[in-house]
């Protein structure tokens, strides 16, 4: 049989790129040139392109502050942190401990938390325990709060993880320590995300590192602890990226309390055998937490959670 007549489609691709090309020019009068840069790059976030999904990357959602009548007393009594869920956030970090023991013994290759851990709390020295028994594939967040000075400088407010789930390795900076990743996100200037920078060097860092330390963001050091260095891009330069599409349209949240059920474990994820040899990324997608960040797509779906960034 031969293929349909191609002509509609054709059309129809000429008809959208004028439509877009006298949209372009109209906004071009209306607008500045960096504004006029951003509005085409939306444009070809949102109808151009996308990211595939990469099933490598597994994205764990805290979807709620706290799950009050989600789990059985049978489950709970399986797995007893579920308990600890029923608190309103933040849990004891028991949780965070026994999740780091159940994803690296399902062979999870790198495990990565974009919280940051700043204050002490119940449950530090499970989740102490677990992270330098698991030192080799676990990432934890810091944050980075820059201003800029009247004069040209930054100044940097850090946060990092207190010092009862983290110290760093003998002579080595927390900065420098390949468990930390900063997790901070700096939009342009009309406050849309559109790049991102996965190295930082000291000097642009601030008055927290010396010029010659090398920071690198959370997705770099799980990049580079999942084996894979020469993916992070070179430089030190915030880039624009792709995105893979909407919030919640690319990397769909596993609900944390799914992941830890007993029943769910062994019926969604095979007993753990999903997650062999994948990035694990942790992190609050629920809008309660206020990790939301405005993205190039219009409408209901602009806002994207932090961790699916």
């Amino acid at each position: 049989m031969k293929a349909p007549p191609r002509r509609p489609l054709v059309a129809l691709a000429i008809c959208a790129g004028i439509a877009l090309a006298f949209l372009a020019a109209y906004y071009a009068r209306m607008r500045p040139l960096p504004e006029l840069e951003a509005f085409v790059q939306d444009l070809q976030t949102r109808f151009g392109r996308k990211t595939p999904v990469d099933e490598r990357l597994v994205l764990i959602g805290v979807d709620k502050p706290a799950y009050l009548a989600d789990f059985s007393d049978e489950e709970i009594q399986r797995e007893p942190v579920l308990g600890e869920m029923r608190h309103t956030f933040p849990w004891s970090r028991a949780v965070w401990a026994r999740l780091i023991e159940k994803l690296a013994a399902a062979g999870a290759k790198v495990i990565v938390f974009d919280f940051v851990f700043a204050a002490p709390g119940e449950g530090d020295e499970e989740f102490r325990a677990a992270i330098e028994k698991h030192r080799d594939r676990v990432v934890l967040g810091y944050n980075l709060n820059q201003t800029r000075t009247d004069r040209g400088g930054v100044l940097t407010e850090m946060q990092i993880p207190n010092g009862t789930v983290f110290t760093p390795a003998p002579g080595v900076s927390p900065l420098e320590d390949d468990r930390l990743g900063y997790v901070t996100i700096w939009p342009d200037a009309d406050d849309v995300i559109r790049r991102a920078q996965y190295r930082m060097s000291g000097d642009q860092a601030g008055d927290v590192a010396a010029p010659e330390v090398r920071l690198e963001s959370l997705a770099a050091r799980a990049v580079r602890k999942f084996g894979r260095p020469e993916l992070i891009p070179p430089g030190t330069n915030s880039l624009p990226f792709r995105y893979t599409g909407p919030p919640g349209f690319g990397f769909r949240p596993h609900p944390i309390g799914d992941v830890l059920s007993p029943k769910l474990w062994a019926s969604n994820y095979g007993g753990g055998s999903f997650f062999a040899g994948k990035i694990v990324l942790v992190g609050p997608t629920a809008e309660i937490f206020h990790d939301v960040h405005p993205t190039p797509f219009a409408g209901g779906h602009r806002q994207m959670p932090g961790p699916e960034l």
